[in-house]
């Protein structure tokens, strides 16, 4: 049974969600032990990575601690509530090395309910990536992003990463030069870059693998194997369709 390689992003501020996060992954999971995970972080306080660490080591998982250099994406357009480490996924093909040639990146706000070795073993050959579609994007938003008008968008908060293709075809120093070159054009930081240089050239998932915010608002009965805590309003802070599911996990986390 091959590992698993698991990339996050996270500061103080979402130090804890990001715990909650692991800790409902590593739960759901019978192979928590191949689980190998990368958490890029931006200032982490010792106390931080100490409770991270803690909690992936009684999960089972084997836990590596990375670092981005501030100046990289420091000059890139920041958004209310997207901040910085919303670039470093960005930098998995460079930070991870040569030899993981397959990586699954997952946002610090949300709860994996399901195993991810299912989610994993996805094929993404020929694809740059597998992600779930966003729905109701406009013609207008994709020819601001030269996108070609059929090619579907997707939500970046879940990507099952083809790292050989990404550093075959240099797709992070095209998404960063594109960031600053269009940065007028941007609406969500890193996303809508992406969106713009792989040009829909990836597999689509279900839904159910990042059930977002206004999918959770329609259909408060679905059961998502991944429920993804978009937007500024989290369950943590504010009322959600979803919030008892992420108190389910927060409250048996040893933090």
């Amino acid at each position: 049974m091959d590992d698993i390689h698991i990339v996050t992003a996270t500061n103080d501020k979402y130090a804890k969600p990001l715990g909650v996060m692991i800790h409902s992954m590593l739960s759901n999971t019978k192979s928590a032990d191949k689980i190998q995970l990368y958490i890029i972080e931006s200032g982490l306080s010792s106390g931080n990575k100490k409770r991270l660490a803690r909690v992936a080591y009684s999960g089972g998982a084997r836990v590596n601690f990375l670092t981005v250099p501030h100046s990289l994406f420091g000059n890139l357009k920041k958004k209310s509530y997207l901040t910085q480490e919303t670039y470093y996924r960005i930098a998995i093909p460079k930070l991870l090395g040569d030899t993981v040639t397959k990586a699954l990146y997952l946002d610090s706000d949300m709860i994996v309910r399901k195993d991810i070795r299912i989610l994993w073993e996805k094929n993404i050959n020929g694809s740059y990536a597998a992600a779930v579609e966003k729905d109701n994007v406009s013609r207008r938003k994709k020819k601001q992003l030269g996108m070609p008008k059929r090619a579907r968008y997707f939500n970046a908060g879940v990507m099952l990463l083809n790292l050989k293709k990404w550093r075959e075809r240099n797709i992070a120093k095209k998404i960063v030069t594109f960031s600053k070159k269009h940065r007028k054009s941007i609406e969500y930081c890193s996303q809508d870059p992406m969106n713009a240089v792989i040009k829909g050239k990836w597999r689509k998932l279900s839904r159910k693998w990042n059930f977002i915010t206004t999918y959770a608002r329609r259909n408060k009965k679905a059961k998502p194997a991944i429920i993804h805590y978009t937007g500024p309003k989290k369950p943590w802070e504010h009322g959600h369709p979803f919030r008892k599911a992420y108190k389910k996990y927060e409250k048996t986390l040893e933090w």
